[in-house]
């Protein structure tokens, strides 16, 4: 965390956490995508909306 005049802040630490979840989305987009119509097709079938 970035420490300044006795004020902390997190903007540092989620920067780094948005760049790397961005990364391993781009890693995983086609299995992830997979998932996503396996799980939409489901859902239609139950009938369950959200």
């Amino acid at each position: 965390m970035a420490i300044l005049m006795g004020i902390c802040s997190i903007v540092p630490v989620l920067t780094v956490i948005d760049a790397l979840v961005v990364e391993v989305g781009h890693h995983y987009r086609d299995r992830a995508t997979k998932k996503l119509r396996t799980l939409e097709r489901l859902l239609a079938e139950k009938k369950i909306t959200l």
